[in-house]
């Protein structure tokens, strides 16, 4: 993804969520990949995680591939 579709993907999340909704935003460190992610600028009150590549992969191993990624 790139910064004009991370900031299309922030505009879509903005209109969906009301004003008082949380939302998080996560990225698994991948290589220098994650990084257009993490430092974009998100808005007020967004939060932005990494996530360890490692804790992914245990979680994804206990609860089984995501649906389409087989």
């Amino acid at each position: 993804m790139n910064r004009s579709g991370l900031g299309g993907a922030a505009a879509s999340v903005i209109a969906a969520v009301p004003v008082s909704g949380q939302v998080k935003v996560t990225a698994e460190a991948a290589g220098h990949y994650h990084r257009p992610v993490l430092d974009h600028l998100w808005p007020d009150g967004w939060e932005v995680l990494e996530l360890n590549p490692a804790h992914v992969a245990q979680q994804r191993s206990r609860t089984g591939p995501t649906p389409g990624q087989d």
